[in-house]
């Protein structure tokens, strides 16, 4: 892609990011908002709940309080008609005193629903006194504790309101007395109408008759409105267009009373109070997105017009003259750019005048090539060998939480700190002991099924070998040969110089050896050129790719004559001889570098 779509699609997406980021805030904002005015809905139905059923236990307790005393109990419970009369005016005397104490209360009647009735002081008692009659004889009245009741008033026009509660029977028991304790909701009416913890919070009481006791907003809701959506909430099913859109609504009940407090808000009022923020973002976005086109312009101008002219220089630079520099007007960082380009083409052309003088290098340019080729075959080997000494490690651990790891990890350390050596040479004496860590770990991780001897000839301790040529064969006779074979198997490894002046070492396993088919593919991979080891891509080859890869850099730095030779019978085992000169003198440099480590 050409840069300056790259900028061009750079910075849409910042536009885009920008109105997702834009909207996504709305969206949280709407969202705490609502939060908010939801805790708020919720706080306030349960205060005025608390206040219901605290206004409910008064009543409840006056009406106990009216049945279940002394007076009411000498006047159910004698037959003397003048005692009687004498109770009945202290009985009298006693719901005035409380009517006077309770402003909410507008009458208490203690009756038998036939011909004695104590109190009723008001009209509305006889019409709640006859309605009573005709539920007692339908056995609609539930008289164990107080019950709370509504009915319509005489003249249709309001509600009557009053709490039901048992008293004494008679003292024949043919009569059962009930106080009727008649309320008014005229202070629970005033309340919720200067109710107003916000502009958009609509709150409702409403009665056991579905009646609409108290409202806070009546300049808001008329009557038939109310009405329906009391229907609606009902049958659940609220008519979003009749109520001003999406709502957000709570409700809880007032058990003793029968009671429903319902509170709700319109989603669509509550979003006017950040409209003015929200309004002032949108504008400081499109402010960003001014300077962000803008300054894409700039970009565009400055920085990848000039680009595609160095492109196209660049391009065009074989079919004009070789002599021919690049121009440019500008002034900042492109301008150096076009002088570092210039001067490049200049270095070019002395390159190129001293193209003779540098044949004569050929020789060091071979020797540098092979050096590469011998750092690629090193850097194949020691990764895999990491690896599988790691997944040991890992694999110990998970299946033992053995103190042993201690153990391994000490030994895998010296191997590793071993491995990233920057020398190519190394002590004989120290490629052995390198083994021996590794062997250290696979007899752990084998519990001791694998065995290994070492003999090796002291005067090659301090005769250097190249590094990391001895343990990959002894992790290829580990993994190929010894862990296959089920039951103890042994590993030897034998280092002498020989008497034309040879350091051979053989490395002899008893493991599950090879067949002759596969020691032929062995053999022949060691003989292959170089490029076809490293292009090598098949699964089934990968075995013999460690051995001819050290045969291979054994030969790049020593010579055809030296390398490694294999040979294995099925069943028995296998050995690996590997064969080097006696290398005494370290190279330039490598000795100092041994000290530092």
């Amino acid at each position: 892609m050409r840069l300056k779509y790259q900028f061009i699609a750079l910075v849409t997406l910042s536009i885009t990011i920008i109105i997702v980021l834009q909207l996504v805030l709305f969206n949280w904002l709407s969202s705490i908002n609502t939060k908010s005015y939801a805790l708020r809905l919720e706080d306030t139905i349960s205060q005025l709940k608390l206040k219901a059923e605290a206004f409910s236990a008064d009543i409840n307790k006056v009406a106990n309080l009216a049945s279940f005393n002394d007076m009411t109990y000498q006047f159910m419970n004698t037959t003397d008609n003048g005692e009687q009369l004498r109770l009945a005016k202290s009985m009298q005397l006693m719901i005035n005193s409380i009517l006077l104490s309770n402003s909410h209360i507008d009458d208490i009647v203690i009756t038998n629903l036939d011909l004695i009735h104590i109190g009723a002081n008001n009209r509305e008692s006889f019409w709640i006194l006859q309605t009573l009659r005709s539920w007692y004889a339908e056995e609609r009245v539930l008289l164990p504790e107080p019950h709370h009741y509504v009915i319509p008033s005489a003249d249709g026009e309001g509600y009557y309101y009053f709490a039901l509660a048992n008293s004494y029977p008679t003292a024949d028991a043919e009569h059962h007395f009930m106080t009727v304790v008649i309320y008014n909701v005229n202070a629970f009416k005033e309340m919720v109408e200067n109710l107003h913890p916000d502009s958009y919070s609509n709150f409702f009481i409403i009665d056991s008759a579905d009646n609409v006791l108290a409202v806070n907003k009546h300049q808001t809701w008329d009557a038939a409105q109310v009405r329906t959506l009391i229907g609606d909430w009902r049958s659940g099913a609220l008519a979003q267009e009749r109520i001003g859109g999406e709502v957000l609504m709570h409700h809880q009940g007032v058990n003793p009373l029968n009671w429903t407090i319902l509170g709700m808000a319109s989603k669509e009022e509550m979003r006017q109070e950040y409209r003015q923020l929200k309004q002032f973002m949108w504008i400081m976005s499109a402010i960003v997105l001014t300077v962000l086109t803008v300054f894409g312009l700039v970009i565009h101008k400055n920085m990848t017009s000039p680009i595609t002219e160095i492109a196209r220089f660049m391009n065009a630079i074989g079919n004009r003259s070789r002599r021919a520099r690049l121009v440019t007007k500008h002034t900042n960082e492109i301008s150096l750019l076009a002088r570092s380009l210039n001067k490049m083409l200049d270095n070019i052309d002395m390159m190129e005048e001293m193209v003779v003088a540098t044949r004569e290098k050929a020789h060091q340019a071979e020797l540098a090539k092979k050096e590469a080729r011998l750092l690629a075959l090193q850097s194949q080997i020691n990764p895999h060998f990491l690896y599988n000494t790691l997944d040991c490690i890992r694999g110990l651990a998970l299946s033992r939480g053995s103190e042993e790891i201690s153990e391994i990890a000490t030994a895998m350390a010296r191997i590793f700190r071993y491995s990233i050596k920057k020398l190519h040479t190394v002590r004989i004496k120290e490629e052995i002991a390198i083994i021996q860590d590794y062997f250290r770990i696979i007899q752990i991780r084998q519990n001791g099924r694998l065995h290994a001897s070492f003999e090796i000839d002291s005067a090659l301790d301090e005769w250097l070998m190249p590094k990391m040529i001895l343990q990959p064969i002894v992790e290829n006779a580990v993994f190929h040969g010894m862990e296959q074979k089920s039951g103890a198997s042994r590993l030897t490894v034998i280092g002498r110089i020989t008497a034309d002046g040879k350091v051979l070492f053989r490395i002899q396993d008893t493991g599950v050896g090879m067949t002759q088919e596969l020691l032929r593919q062995v053999q022949e991979s060691l003989c292959q050129p170089y490029t076809q080891i490293i292009d090598r891509a098949q699964p089934e080859e990968k075995d013999s790719l460690g051995l001819a890869n050290i045969h291979q850099r054994l030969q790049l730095t020593y010579g055809d004559a030296y390398g490694i030779t294999i040979d294995s019978v099925l069943g028995t085992g296998t050995e690996v001889v590997v064969s080097m000169p006696l290398e005494w003198q370290e190279r330039d440099g490598e000795e100092e570098n041994l000290k530092r480590v």
